[in-house]
């Protein structure tokens, strides 16, 4: 998960998180509780316990196409000192 990893980094204290999101069902889950399945319940708590231990996090809604990862890198990644991200 992005945000264990961001947060075990140390991260967290100094830097703001953006994550990118595929699905707006799972961005409304996220956003809003009471609209949350139950069978995502435990998953979506634990969301909310580590955005709240980090200085910003925010979600957006993102289409994801097969190089975002490599042109991320070719446009920003080299440049920038404060940004984290990470893909599964």
């Amino acid at each position: 998960m992005a945000l264990l990893i961001f947060i075990e980094a140390g991260h967290s204290i100094k830097t703001s998180l953006v994550i990118d999101i595929s699905s707006q069902a799972v961005l409304s889950w996220i956003v809003n509780p009471l609209q949350r399945p139950w069978s995502c319940w435990k998953n979506l708590a634990e969301i909310d316990d580590l955005s709240a231990r980090c200085k910003s996090v925010s979600f957006s809604i993102r289409i994801f196409s097969g190089f975002e990862n490599a042109c991320w890198l070719a446009r920003d990644g080299t440049g920038r000192s404060e940004t984290f991200k990470a893909w599964w």
